[in-house]
């Protein structure tokens, strides 16, 4: 899809736009439509997902920007205030992970894989918390490590079942449903 296409989404053009620090997973600026309105503005293979991973943060209590309009690979959110890193800020981050955390589900991961830059990231469920770990999060990136870290790490992997609870209450039941994935990003919570 196009530009035009989100800004029909929008309802206003975009009049002017700058540049975002991030980006690792899209491009991203900071819009003012023609009415008047600020937008962060995100353009990327992945922003469908994060659009759904977005709405189930809010929909599990949580505060996230809000989806404004997503349209192939744009997206639209609402713009919050940038601020420095402060205890203030860290405490209210704690608190949206908890609200979060405590939405609680039936499996450990979600029917629809993500990624960071180039790292594509397995979210199929598992039946434990140690067998999602290993296998979605430790194992696929062991082949990208130096060899002494990897076999560290597989020792670790190894572990897991004695480490971690195997069944401990699955947290966030949106994780497992499509429709409602959500990825909370640390520089967009809002404190009280």
């Amino acid at each position: 899809m196009s530009r035009a296409a989100l800004e029909t989404a929008l309802g206003a053009s975009i009049a002017a736009s700058r540049a975002l620090h991030g980006g690792d997973l899209s491009e991203v600026v900071l819009a003012t439509l023609s009415d008047g309105r600020t937008v962060v503005i995100k353009r990327g293979a992945r922003v469908a997902a994060e659009a759904r991973m977005l709405r189930t943060i809010a929909a599990c209590g949580a505060r996230a920007p809000d989806v404004l309009a997503q349209a192939g690979d744009w997206l639209a959110l609402e713009a919050l205030p940038e601020t420095s890193a402060s205890p203030t800020g860290w405490k209210a981050l704690g608190q949206e992970l908890r609200r979060l955390h405590d939405t609680h589900g039936t499996a450990y991961g979600w029917s629809e894989g993500y990624g960071f830059g180039p790292l594509p990231l397995d979210n199929a469920p598992r039946a434990s918390w140690p067998a999602f770990w290993a296998e979605a999060r430790l194992l696929p990136f062991l082949p990208a490590l130096p060899a002494e870290l990897a076999g560290r790490l597989k020792a670790l992997i190894e572990r897991l079942p004695e480490l971690l609870p195997h069944t401990p209450p699955p947290r966030a039941a949106a994780w497992r449903s499509l429709d409602r994935q959500r990825a909370l990003h640390v520089g967009r919570c809002r404190a009280d």
